[in-house]
């Protein structure tokens, strides 16, 4: 039994030293696979590095093989990774000769032990040229050389910027050295560092006196102290740290010299100062000039301070020096305000941008420049108008100051406006066609002579009292018709006199029981009446909702002047409307009232657009006779070749080349007939908008219209003319020039003259084109001559004339063209005369 449990213990001791052993086994495979994977984590960490590199990274074996790169040197060089790993570095296209004698020359330093750093020259695969950086490093293992590390940077934008900025460096320094300001530079103890050689004409002092020296060695306590109270002004800024400023330096003779600085704060990283550069001019001829101006200027001001005109004077920069007290009068301001505004003071007008381009020419020329005129703002708010002239006063060559005088023209400007107003009005009575846009125009011409933000135009109806405001633009209301009742506008329609009625009247004439307020309350209302032959036809008014102060009695007199010739458009345009809507309804009743047609055309006669149209029916009828004339001899050849087909016909001559020929031949000619056609269609097309045109060319083509004519009545056209430009409606003069020559034809015709004339002479006398048209007829009887262009009047026999043509040929030249149009009696005949 001991035996046994002997050999039992012997067995546990041998399980239990075989569990220790099975024990360290596992142990030992644990620990193995960790160092497997710490192996493997090492190895992907190393590939993640060395492919994520942004430098290049190549591996060499101790021959120089290349066994493995990474990504970056396939960026480098352009080539891929199989023409790289694998071959000798010496057999590499991407290197040159020169920089592969160089690392073969590095390698055989390094298998000696040496670690050296260097630079080469790289070709890409695409042919550029690129500057790389090499560092070499030895792989070791048990102290044995195993191969080489080479990692490569691509540095050639570095190089490139450092060649840049040593070209830089070279520029400043050579225009620091010749520029003829003194540069300059201290460091944080204002000791000087750097001078040019400017130093030297400009104090007296050679580069090598001055640099070394401080600032405070060159200038008074003062200035000193003045110099830094300005760098610490500088420093409290958030940036620029840059400033201009006058400091006074003493010469090496002893003098002052007056300096203008130019100076930069140079700051580190931190923002700590570390020095202060810049530049430096002498200014003392300028400072003296200046003190001499100001004397100049003093003797002046006595002069200027007693003068209706208002005088100034500013420096080449367009600095104010001086304002004479009439600014008060002028502008509104006093001489303080002035110049503090004196910028603001100019309107957004562009004509103001060419005055000042004067100012400028005689600045840069030093010589006086032709007056011209600015738009200005009063302190009221108000345009002023002034002429200005100016002169420079020239130093040694150069421009040192600008005097000059305002004049008020503000009475002149708006009394040309008014006048160029009263023009357009005019004007739009033609070239509209609805009342409402004649209402427009009349407001925006009436709006550059007077605000009319808040506009209204009231037509007064006597039948039944009532108001109608056909066109209104205003901020607040929007009314179409009212009783007249006690309102604003029915107390100007009833009294027939203009109201200028502040917010103060309005309230008493509240109270007063005159008016009755209607509507939002105006803080100013102006009503002028629209009056035709002294019957009050409406009222034109203005007003303001906010500003009391926007019209003047100034104002009154403006809407008064051009209402006249407003009222006279509303009612013109009013019966133009009427006529044509009676020419509408009468359209309809044509054929069962024929009668009452004729009787209402009579009426409608007494208008001129029945005038105009008759004036064009006749000129119609006359062309169309010249048609007739035209048309004549063609239509003849043509019947001619018709009847010459039957002769052809019967002498067997008739083929198709015959017929082709022949066809081509009359089309042509009806070619040229369709062509007649056109050139009279576009002669009576109307044309509203004026344009230049070359009244020899009008005559030219109105004379081609009555060829055919003149020629079947045997007469003889003579000719001088020259060329003469004008501004106008070119189908309209033509016109006329077709009646003075119908006339003239018939007259010649009728009195059975044998050697008929007319003769034509176009000059330009002084600044007007002249055309004359005589003949020889025998001229027009006293009796008549004085009637010849009144509406109506002809001494044609019944049937054979309106008597419009003359007195709209009149009406086109002197209210269209502001022309003139006479008539006179010559030695032979009669001489129209156009003069435009």
């Amino acid at each position: 039994m001991k035996s046994d449990d002997k050999t039992r213990e012997q067995l546990l001791k041998e399980i239990d030293q075989l569990r220790v052993k099975i024990a360290e086994l596992e142990k030992s495979e644990t620990e193995g696979k960790q160092a497997e994977k710490a192996l493997q984590e090492s190895e992907q960490e190393l590939n993640a590095i060395f492919n994520g590199a942004r430098d290049g990274i190549v591996l060499l074996d101790k021959t120089g093989k290349i066994l493995r790169i990474n990504k970056y040197i396939v960026e480098i060089g352009g080539y891929t990774e199989e023409e790289i790993v694998g071959k000798r570095f010496n057999a590499l296209k991407m290197f040159p000769l020169k920089s592969m004698l160089k690392m073969i020359t590095v390698f055989e330093k390094l298998i000696k032990g040496q670690e050296i750093s260097y630079e080469v020259e790289v070709k890409t695969k695409k042919g550029e040229k690129k500057i790389v950086q090499i560092n070499n490093s030895l792989l070791k293992k048990e102290g044995k050389i195993e191969g080489v590390v080479a990692i490569l940077r691509d540095i050639t934008e570095r190089k490139q910027a450092e060649k840049s900025l040593r070209k830089s460096e070279e520029k400043y320094r050579l225009l620091s050295e010749n520029t003829l300001d003194c540069v300059w530079k201290m460091d944080k103890d204002l000791k000087f560092i750097y001078i040019n050689q400017s130093i030297y004409p400009l104090l007296g002092f050679t580069r090598e006196e001055w640099v070394g020296s401080t600032l405070a060695e060159h200038c008074s306590e003062k200035e000193l102290q003045r110099f830094m109270n300005i760098v610490e002004d500088e420093l409290r800024k958030e940036e620029n740290y840059s400033s201009i400023f006058e400091l006074n330096l003493f010469h090496k003779d002893g003098g002052e010299i007056s300096l203008e600085i130019l100076g930069k704060i140079l700051l580190d990283e931190n923002k700590k100062v570390i020095g202060i550069q810049g530049n430096a001019r002498d200014i003392t001829e300028r400072k003296q000039a200046e003190e001499t101006i100001k004397e100049s200027e003093e003797k002046l001001r006595n002069i200027f301070e007693n003068s209706t005109n208002l005088f100034f004077s500013h420096t080449p920069e367009h600095i104010l020096t001086y304002l004479s007290p009439q600014v008060k009068d002028i502008m509104g301001y006093t001489q303080e305000e002035a110049m503090i505004k004196w910028t603001e003071l100019a309107s957004d007008n562009p004509i103001n941008e060419i005055g000042f381009k004067h100012t400028v020419k005689a600045i840069e020329t030093g010589k006086p420049q032709p007056p011209y005129e600015l738009e200005l703002v009063h302190k009221s708010g108000k345009k002023v108008w002034v002429e200005v002239r100016e002169a420079p006063l020239v130093k040694d060559g150069k421009t040192v100051s600008i005097v000059g005088a305002l004049t008020d023209i503000t009475e002149r400007t708006l009394a040309e406006k008014i006048q160029s107003t009263l023009y357009d009005i005019s004007n739009a009575l033609n070239t509209t066609d609805k009342m409402r846009d004649l209402y427009s125009k009349i407001r925006e011409y009436l709006g550059n002579v007077i605000d009319t933000t808040n506009f209204y135009i009231a037509l007064y109806d006597e039948k039944t009292d009532m108001i109608s405001l056909p066109f209104e633009v205003d901020e607040k209301d929007d009314f179409e018709t009212f009783p007249a009742g006690k309102t604003l506008t029915a107390l100007v329609i009833k009294t027939g006199k203009p109201l200028f009625a502040n917010r103060q009247l309005q309230d008493e004439l509240n109270k007063q029981g005159k008016i009755d307020i209607i509507g939002t309350p105006s803080e100013i209302w102006l009503g002028v009446p629209l009056k035709v032959e002294n019957s009050v036809i409406g009222v034109i008014a203005v007003q303001s909702y906010d500003d009391p102060h926007l019209y003047s009695e100034k104002d009154i007199e403006i809407l008064t002047f051009i209402s006249e010739e407003i009222a006279l458009a509303i009612k013109h345009k009013q019966a133009n409307e009427n006529l044509e809507k009676a020419h509408e309804e009468l359209k309809g009743l044509h054929k069962n009232l024929q009668k009452e047609i004729e009787k209402t055309i009579t009426e409608m006669r007494e208008k001129d657009h029945i005038l105009i149209q008759q004036s064009r029916h006749a000129a119609m009828g006359e062309m169309i006779g010249n048609i007739a004339h035209q048309w004549r001899q063609p239509l003849a050849m043509v019947a001619a070749i018709i009847q010459n087909y039957e002769d052809a016909f019967e002498d067997g001559a008739l083929d198709m080349d015959y017929i082709e020929k022949h066809t081509d031949l009359i089309m042509d000619i009806l070619t040229k007939m369709s062509k007649t056609i056109d050139d009279f269609r576009f002669f009576f097309r109307p044309n509203k908008l004026s344009k230049s045109f070359n009244i020899k060319d009008i005559v030219l083509k109105t004379l081609k219209f009555l060829e055919s004519s003149f020629k079947f009545n045997e007469i003889k056209v003579s000719l001088d003319l020259d060329d003469c430009i004008i501004e106008g409606f070119p189908n309209e003069y033509s016109q006329v020039v077709l009646v003075i020559l119908s006339n003239a034809k018939e007259e010649l015709i009728e009195r059975n003259i044998k050697d008929r004339k007319i003769i034509f002479l176009l000059k330009k006398i002084e600044d007007k084109c002249v055309l004359k048209i005589s003949d020889n007829d025998g001229g027009i009887s006293k009796e008549v001559l004085h009637k010849i262009f009144d509406p109506y009047f002809t001494t044609k026999k019944e049937g054979k004339g309106t008597g419009v043509g003359l007195y709209m040929a009149k009406m086109i030249i002197e209210k269209n063209m502001n022309g003139k149009l006479t008539a006179c009696n010559i030695k032979d005949g009669a001489e129209f005369r156009i003069e435009v």
